[in-house]
């Protein structure tokens, strides 16, 4: 009811809405304004509501119907056509403005135009043969023959043919009779436009045909008369079903498959999303065996992804089951799904010892489960005894990947592996304990220490031991441990190249390094464990070959006046024989036999080696 909520000044009446803040001059607008909360109009097609059958009827036009009637600009040379009359009035006025007082008449309009005025076409659609001519109708015969089909008027589709209008016309999206009969479910319409030769596979401006339209306007029974009448099932029409998520729907197009060809990954995936592994192994049977692994795998991959786990169950248990891609647990691995990381390891047909691609980078199941750190997942990897634990997929493999992250929890499961190699190399040769003492990990370099394989003076590409790199780098408790090692060799020599790619280098010890980066606490440290510098090694290395020529000749016991006079002689500085005790105060050289060779405690290798030069 309507309440008088005051006055005006001239005494009239305002009409307040109960319902919201708004108020009418006049009980009329008042009425209007409450049809906006009551919403009378409902659409037969939808669940939709209205205020008013204007909006209800365009709204239907609009969403259950493929041809809008389009007004054209009378203007000469405009090209603009509009879905609204009032649309149109301010294109002209905006555009036009020197004809915006010209009205829209119909001699001003052009001839193949699909519609005049809106309330003319609304007559024209409730008129019949009966009561009104054809001359009668303000709409050309084009756009009564889609509209009579949208609306299931069969007889007066017929009389319209009669007088010789195609059933092949179209609308301005290219829309035929048949289009417009499937998108509004008009299936009585539809046999009579097939019967009179409308084609089943005509396609719409959209590239739509009218299983497309009866597909997305939701109308299952008109999809199987056009599937009957000989309608073709291809990718658009699978996706507008998966997409409404009717599952009918998607069974009835699945079976209606002939050539399965145009399915692709895509389609595969979006089926998947129904979760039907029923109806994923239907549309599989219908592709090429060649392309079932490919397709089958992007399904499953999709589901991995959403943790769908009883449905993998399912297709993994059912029918034929193709080889799977160690991309499968992969993903698994990455959304962390470990229940369906374990069912996929217990596949017999899973490819595990194949490497895959994952984010650019080639890994295996067990390099991946590293990057990612998870230890639960590297765990059940190591258990496995399909699994390579020293493969090297692109250049870095699951231990020198650990080394690299710093993952010392994973290094130490990988080390307690009894096939792991502590030997391998990664990217440019590099060496894992090396790599170790590069990062500055101490606990890594103590677990690989520890283990018995282990070269604790192996060289890396460029020259370095693990000795000499620590002590460049000052990693004071690094050092410590390498000195604790009992096969370290203290006074390691290496040929270390000045910078990449270059042949120039110097020959350097652990000491050099040290003193040389100004690492102070670690050269004293290398001083009491008896280090000398590259220099002092040569030197001395010198003196001793001197001394075993002398031997070869004279054999005698040599004191320490015959070792001050040859350095004095060699132009060395005096004390030569104190260096750290290496030379003992009187050095014993006796009995030496030709050809002989004396070595240093501490292994000393050539500054040329083979590495070095076969590089060069």
């Amino acid at each position: 009811m309507a309440s008088t909520n005051t006055a005006l000044a001239n005494g009239q009446e305002v009409f307040g809405c109960e319902k919201c803040s708004k108020t009418f001059p006049t009980r009329k607008r008042y009425h209007q304004h409450m049809e906006a909360h009551t919403k009378p109009y409902s659409c037969q097609m939808c669940s939709k509501n209205f205020g008013r059958r204007r909006t209800r009827d365009l709204h239907v036009q609009h969403k259950h119907r493929v041809v809008h009637i389009r007004f054209t600009c009378p203007i000469t040379g405009c090209q603009f056509r509009a879905t609204r009359k009032d649309n149109l009035k301010q294109h002209q006025y905006r555009k036009h403005p020197e004809q915006r007082t010209l009205a829209i008449k119909e001699g001003y309009v052009e001839e193949d135009r699909i519609g005049l005025d809106v309330e003319k076409v609304d007559n024209a659609r409730q008129a019949t043969v009966e009561d009104s001519s054809l001359e009668d109708i303000a709409i050309t015969n084009r756009s009564a023959l889609l509209d009579a089909a949208a609306s299931g008027r069969v007889t007066f589709m017929e009389t319209l043919l009669e007088i010789g209008i195609d059933i092949s016309v179209k609308g301005d999206d290219g829309s035929t009779a048949l289009h417009c009969a499937a998108r509004a479910g008009q299936s009585a319409a539809i046999r009579f436009a097939l019967e009179k030769g409308a084609q089943v596979q005509e396609l719409s401006s959209k590239g739509r045909t009218p299983l497309h339209e009866a597909i997305l306007g939701k109308h299952f029974e008109t999809v199987q008369e056009l599937m009957t009448s000989g309608a073709t099932v291809d990718r658009p029409s699978i996706l507008y079903a998966v997409n409404l998520g009717n599952a009918n729907l998607m069974t009835a197009l699945v079976k209606g498959i002939d050539d399965g060809s145009w399915i692709c990954p895509q389609v595969m995936v979006a089926v998947a999303k129904s979760r039907s592994a029923e109806l994923l192994r239907t549309l599989l049977s219908k592709t090429d065996p060649d392309r079932r692994r490919r397709l089958w795998t992007e399904a499953l991959k999709d589901a991995v992804e959403h943790g769908y786990i009883d449905f993998i169950r399912q297709m993994l248990q059912g029918g034929e089951v193709p080889e799977l891609s160690p991309l499968l647990p992969a993903t698994a691995m990455q959304f962390s799904h470990i229940e369906i990381v374990k069912l996929l390891l217990g596949q017999e047909k899973l490819q595990l010892s194949e490497r895959f691609d994952m984010n650019g980078r080639y890994h295996t199941l067990l390099t991946f489960a590293v990057e990612l750190g998870n230890e639960d997942l590297v765990q059940i990897l190591l258990a496995d005894p399909r699994v390579d634990i020293n493969r090297n997929p692109n250049g870095q493999s699951a231990l020198i990947t650990a080394v690299n992250k710093g993952l010392s929890r994973i290094v130490k499961l990988l080390l307690e592996h009894p096939q792991i190699s502590v030997e391998q190399t990664g990217y440019r040769s590099q060496n894992i304990l090396i790599g170790a003492v590069g990062k500055g990990a101490l606990e890594i370099v103590k677990l690989l220490l520890d283990h018995p394989s282990i070269d604790v003076n192996v060289e890396a590409w460029r020259g370095k031991s693990a000795l000499q790199l620590a002590a460049a780098k000052g990693s004071l408790e690094i050092v410590k441990l390498l000195l604790d090692h009992q096969n370290i060799a203290v006074n390691h020599r290496s040929w270390c190249i000045s910078w990449l790619f270059s042949c120039q280098g110097a020959i350097k010890t652990a000491l050099d390094f040290a003193q040389e980066n100004g690492h102070q606490e670690v050269a004293d440290l290398l001083l009491a464990r008896g280090a000398l510098t590259a220099a002092e090694v040569e030197a001395l290395e010198q003196f001793t070959e001197a001394g075993v020529r002398q031997s070869n000749e004279e054999p005698s016991i040599r004191s320490k006046d015959w070792e001050l006079e040859w350095t004095e002689e060699r132009g060395e500085p005096e004390g030569l024989c104190e260096w750290n005790k290496v030379v003992e105060e009187n050095m014993f050289i006796a009995e030496a036999t030709p050809g002989s060779e004396m070595l240093l405690p501490n292994d000393i290798y050539s500054p040329h080696d083979v590495q070095y030069e076969n590089w060069c």
